[in-house]
């Protein structure tokens, strides 16, 4: 049985999800022969997808470590650091995807907007998890 929305609570790990939904979006939009011709494409997409993915698999490797001491939390944040790093990467590429191929502009605000938000729970995630272990 599914919950209704009004009693529905934001997850634990929300970046993980908007993340994921980033990739699947990135993966629509690298596959679509309007955007990138299959023979550009490989050149074009290669590390716009790699790096997604890359995105992805940090989020997933910061939240598996559990804290509990100071090297703990050095790993995590590194883990947190290089995805937060990796969200100015991937904007910097689709912006030169932009410039060099015929993507529409509602889609390319659209996949801006999920990298940001992105950037923006990662901050937040990160400065949470700072509070929490300056508190220990």
């Amino acid at each position: 049985m599914s919950v209704p929305a009004g009693l529905r609570e934001e997850g634990k790990l929300k970046v993980l999800t908007v993340a994921n939904d980033l990739l699947h979006y990135t993966k629509t939009i690298c596959n679509n022969e309007k955007y990138f011709p299959k023979r550009i494409r490989w050149i074009s997409t290669y590390d716009i997808v790699k790096y997604t993915y890359k995105l992805v698999d940090s989020i997933v490797f910061a939240n598996a470590i559990k804290v509990e001491n100071e090297e703990d939390f050095k790993r995590r944040y590194n883990f947190q650091k290089t995805a937060y790093e990796l969200t100015f990467v991937l904007v910097n590429r689709i912006n030169l995807a932009y410039m060099e191929q015929n993507i529409d502009g509602h889609k390319m605000e659209v996949w801006s907007e999920k990298i940001y938000a992105v950037q923006y729970l990662l901050r937040n995630w990160i400065n949470k998890d700072k509070e929490r272990f300056n508190k220990k």
